[in-house]
């Protein structure tokens, strides 16, 4: 508790801690190579995902992911 005439430290109030790096605040520049894989294991990864039945189906009852039919599975085999 500080006393009614106390008199403050000349560096009161501390300064802020400075703010934590994110990953989105750092850049790392891709060569044209690396981009290139990447975008290619993207693309490659979105048709699978799109020719999968499952996705299809959860598209089609308005599901968000695919998940709900494992969650759906799990309650069946847990009696629920």
């Amino acid at each position: 508790m500080c006393r009614p005439n106390a008199r403050q430290p000349s560096n009161w109030p501390p300064p802020l801690p400075p703010a934590p790096l994110t990953l989105s605040a750092i850049r790392y520049p891709l060569s044209a190579s690396a981009h290139a894989q990447t975008l290619q294991k993207l693309r490659r990864w979105l048709a699978e995902h799109a020719a999968d039945p499952y996705v299809k189906r959860a598209h089609d009852e308005g599901w968000r992911s695919r998940a709900a039919f494992k969650l759906e599975e799990i309650q069946k085999s847990d009696g629920c």
